[in-house]
This record gives structure tokens, sequence and C-alpha cells, in this order.
């Protein structure tokens, strides 16, 4: 098992915006400038919250 000094967070977020420099998100459980590792679409459904 790979030990790591951060672990890497899992959250569901809501996209605001993309473009050529950078992806901006709401609800992220990280601080301001934290790095956004991977994005992957959420199949089905999304409730409104």
């Amino acid at each position: 098992m790979d030990r790591r000094p951060n672990p890497i967070g899992l959250h569901q977020v809501r996209n605001l915006a993309i473009d050529s420099i950078g992806v901006e998100v709401a609800d992220l459980e990280g601080l301001d400038g934290t790095p956004i590792v991977d994005v992957k679409p959420l199949p089905g459904p999304v409730a409104d919250t």
C-alpha cells in the first residue's frame, strides 16, 4: 500500500466554468488553490441542491 503525506480526496462538485486555463467548481472540500488532479462525469441524473 502506497502511503501519501496528504491523501487524495474524492468529491462530487458542481461545474461552474471551463476555459483553456482551468476549471471552476463549487462545493469542493479543499483549500483555495488546491489542484484538481482528475475530473470524471457523474453518470445518471443529478439532484439539484
